[in-house]
């Protein structure tokens, strides 16, 4: 198993509800397997391998997806909805802040579009001033279910091959993760999730912007390399809607220097919010990447670019330690200096009253 991915699955914390969840989700899937071998039912296996969709991933982002199908909700009826209660257990594995940060941090949202007898429902947005999750409802309309077999991970061998997924208006780059999860295999819906931690155009918010989310293509991936195979469904899915929740984030003490794999760097600004911390920071030298034409990241320009992103971690009054150094980074060069942000979505929600101090390489910066 890949060392980071280990880590991030061996950080992970459950909650008394998160494993009622698992086991009764477990339960559920044990049932249904009996069930198909005692009807001598063929098993629809398309691929053991989902697809996740990513531009840059945090490693804890990918351990949180990896338990989703235990703890995605058993108490969907058929073809429902997911609220945002439901849809924050979800993405974080289980809502461990106060109801009152749910709610202020999350908004229904219930825009949806139809064709080729699928009907794409955006139930919740998540998320603070640049970080954001969309959970979707994928569901057919002739009420059959999806012939789809989950992966070790829970995720669903399942993408869309086409559109421009979701955009938020006056985004100018946008870093994150794409997923399909089952909440419930007995009804006709899927889930499907896209989380975005992004930078803006004439301005440092998404709140009050419109977000567009446009899909095509939605079939299956055929094997473990990701190739794509038979498709569902063509579309196309439109959809619009407003991003309305609260921005709970807190700004940190910021200007500290700090040395960045042998490179002088100084933190420009610091935020966290119950879902996500943001880094900005400028170093000392140009990230310098090398022309590369199939659109996949190189080897040398995975190296060039963990370079440049910092180690980072959250501790909490109690003592747990949150790794958040698996960030998506944006960098841009100028005059010999690279202007850059780290920006992670946590893998849990956090109260941050809880928050003792950040780590950013070897600057402590307490909260309060």
């Amino acid at each position: 198993m890949d060392k980071g991915y280990s880590e991030a699955l061996s950080g992970l914390r459950f909650s008394e509800r998160d494993k009622e969840r698992m086991s009764a989700r477990l339960a559920a899937s044990l049932r249904a397997a009996d069930a198909a071998e005692n009807a001598k039912a063929p098993a629809a296996v398309r691929s053991r391998h989902a697809p996740t969709r990513r531009f840059r991933v945090a490693a804890a982002a990918v351990a949180a997806a990896a338990v989703i199908a235990c703890i995605g909700g058993g108490a969907y009826a058929s073809g429902a909805l997911v609220g945002v209660g439901e849809a924050v257990d979800d993405v974080f594995h289980g809502a461990t802040a106060p109801t009152e940060i749910v709610d202020r941090i999350g908004r229904p949202v219930g825009a949806s579009a139809s064709a080729d007898g699928i009907t794409i429902t955006a139930d919740a947005v998540i998320g603070d001033a640049t970080n954001y999750a969309v959970v979707y409802t994928v569901s057919k309309d002739d009420g059959t279910s999806f012939d789809a077999t989950p992966d070790e991970n829970g995720r669903l061998p399942l993408l869309f091959s086409g559109g421009e997924g979701t955009s938020v208006f006056g985004t100018s780059g946008a870093t994150g993760t794409s997923y399909f999860y089952d909440a419930d295999p007995s009804d006709n819906a899927i889930q499907y999730v896209e989380q975005r931690s992004v930078t803006l155009f004439g301005g440092d918010s998404v709140i009050g912007r419109n977000a567009s989310a446009t899909f095509s293509e939605l079939r299956f991936v055929s094997d473990i390399a990701g190739h794509e195979g038979e498709v569902l469904a063509h579309g196309p899915w439109s959809l619009r809607f407003a991003i309305a929740y609260e921005d709970t984030s807190v700004e940190l003490p910021a200007g500290q220097s700090f040395d960045l794999n042998g490179k002088d760097a100084v933190l420009d600004a610091v935020s966290l919010s119950p879902v996500a911390l943001v880094i900005d920071y400028t170093v000392d030298g140009e990230v310098e990447m090398e022309e590369q034409g199939d659109g996949r990241l190189s080897d040398r320009n995975a190296r060039e670019l963990d370079g440049f992103r910092p180690q980072a971690s959250i501790t909490l009054d109690d003592g747990t330690v949150i790794d958040a150094s698996n960030s998506g980074t944006h960098l841009e060069t100028k005059d010999g200096k690279t202007v850059a942000r780290a920006s992670v979505i946590l893998d849990r929600i956090l109260d941050l009253d809880e928050v003792a101090f950040v780590t950013v390489e070897d600057v402590r910066i307490p909260l309060g």
